[in-house]
């Protein structure tokens, strides 16, 4: 029997995040620098190829897609970073440089959103290249417009966000400082029509501060304050929806193709209306729907769900253009070898895929006929198609060795998990594997987290990486430790219980019980 591991009487001490890499600013990780591409439009097969291969002839040929949907290539020498701007540069691509406004792939054209958020962010944007406020707001400064929708960005963290809502005929803006759109903290809604005043002037009063100041600090009375009388008192509170449902749906034709075969289904709010709220896993919401499709017109970007599949998995939906669909395939853990891009990207001209988006939760979205997009799922089955597949409730970060902090492999960890312990991912909840305390694939706190430490491994229950751990467990037993949980949500699941339902009726101490017990 082995000694147990001492529990500290105090909270992990965090480690900083909020370094940002960027294109022109690599960051170094522990597998060489890491560049980001962002974007924020969409790119032709070709690129996705021409990534891929500068991935390859620049850096170690590893590839991130982010849960933001920005592109990573990792392992650049300092040469090896310059030449990949310049080529990258060359390729005439929709970047994203400075402070990032982000709307979701689909904004503008999805028939289920309250709004296009697309004029509203245009405008930030402007007035951020404008005045220069790029060198003057913190790093990682976020605006997320949201207008609503079957890809939300509600789980997004943001410094400021805007979402649609929609009252009588009439169209407004709610205002969140800092957090996901469950946790932010609200200033009020503002009409349409004063929403680009607001919300510039808000990020000049922020600029115009002595220090960075993130949204988080920012004190919502004061914002109000700030702002005057076109704030409207916001009592609502905020659904927070980090689950998208997937599927194959027929274009412009209101009988909707799907098969739910596991899931029960939930009638989709009709257009323009705002969503019921619904809490889940960290105030997740997953949505399984039937949607009557209407035209739309203008060129469009759409996915909308059936019951089947969620999250970063793949999908068939249609886009309101003439004989078109969208597949969206989901990359496990947020990584892959490069080949991989240079493969769908070779079989997306192959199938005369039109367009390509990378988009949160890990995934990218093809746009292109039925069958094309029907070809890219049949040849993406090694990649996350399924909300069923395990992989898909498992929130990785690159862990070890590919970060410098990390002391964990959290990808083999979370190979080892999906395939082991299945039947313990049952979506009630994310596992978040974290190499180090700074947990950058799931900041918000969850339910099971393993998080990797200088001597051992942390097994923290209902918190963030950095809380006061439940065990600590010796490195090589993380496996082990999955595996009594499973056994013990097997032996002790009630009738019509989730896992989270089991393990927070079971509670801390007797996990800690169960736990030791089984790792002696």
């Amino acid at each position: 029997m082995t000694a147990p591991l001492p529990i500290p009487n105090t909270a992990i001490p965090p480690m900083v995040r909020g370094a940002c890499p960027a294109l022109a600013t690599p960051m170094m990780t522990g597998d060489g620098l890491l560049a980001r591409i962002g974007l924020d439009g969409p790119i032709r097969p070709a690129d996705l190829i021409r990534i891929g291969e500068l991935a390859i002839r620049h850096g170690n040929g590893l590839i991130d897609i982010s849960a933001r949907g920005n592109i990573q290539l990792r392992g650049l020498s300092a040469p090896s970073a310059r030449a990949l701007e310049t080529d990258v540069r060359l390729m005439n691509l929709p970047l994203r440089d400075g402070v990032a406004v982000e709307t979701g792939a689909l904004a503008g054209h999805d028939p289920q959103e309250i709004t296009s958020p697309e004029p509203l962010a245009s405008a930030i944007r402007a007035f951020i290249s404008e005045y220069g406020l790029s060198r003057r707001l913190a790093a990682k400064f976020v605006v997320v417009v949201d207008g609503g929708g079957q890809l939300p960005l509600h789980a997004l963290l943001a410094d400021i966000r805007l979402l649609a809502v929609r009252r009588g005929t009439e169209i407004f803006w709610r205002i969140l400082l800092g957090g996901t759109a469950g946790t932010g903290r609200s200033v009020g809604v503002v009409a349409d029509a004063d929403a680009t005043t607001c919300v510039t002037l808000i990020l000049a009063r922020i600029a115009a501060m002595d220090v960075p100041v993130r949204g988080r600090a920012l004190d919502s009375a004061e914002v109000r304050e700030w702002l005057g009388d076109v704030v409207i008192a916001d009592d609502d509170v905020v659904m927070e929806q980090t689950a998208v449902a997937l599927g194959l749906f027929q274009l412009m034709n209101a009988a909707v193709s799907c098969e739910a075969r596991h899931q029960p289904q939930v009638t989709s709010p009709p257009r323009g209306e705002v969503p019921e709220r619904q809490r889940g896993d960290e105030g997740a919401t997953r949505q399984h729907l039937h949607v009557a499709i209407s035209p739309s017109s203008g060129p469009s970007d759409h996915l909308l769900p059936d019951g089947e599949k969620t999250l970063a998995s793949g999908r068939i939906t249609d886009i309101p253009l003439p004989d078109q669909f969208a597949a969206r395939i989901g990359i496990p853990f947020g990584q892959c070898p490069a080949e991989t891009l240079i493969n769908l990207g070779r079989q997306a001209e192959t199938a005369g895929i039109a367009k390509i988006r990378p988009a949160i939760d890990h995934s990218l979205v093809f746009f292109g006929t039925q069958d094309a997009c029907r070809s890219m799922i049949e040849f993406s089955k090694d990649l996350i198609l399924s909300q069923n597949d395990p992989r898909a409730k498992i929130a990785a970060c690159p862990g070890s060795p590919a970060c410098a902090s990390a002391s964990i492999k959290t990808h083999a960890l979370g190979t080892l998990a999906a395939r082991d312990v299945a039947n313990l991912l049952d979506g009630s909840f994310t596992l978040h594997l974290s190499g180090c305390t700074k947990g950058c694939a799931h900041p918000a706190k969850a339910l099971v987290s393993l998080v990797g430490m200088n001597d051992s491994t942390a097994l923290i229950f209902e918190g963030k990486t950095s809380d006061m751990p439940l065990k600590l467990i010796r490195h090589g037993e993380e496996g082990k430790t999955l595996g009594a949980l499973a056994h013990l949500v097997r032996l002790e699941r009630g009738a019509g219980e989730t896992t989270r339902d089991c393990l927070c009726r079971l509670g801390p101490a007797r996990l800690e019980k169960v736990l030791s017990q089984g790792l002696s």
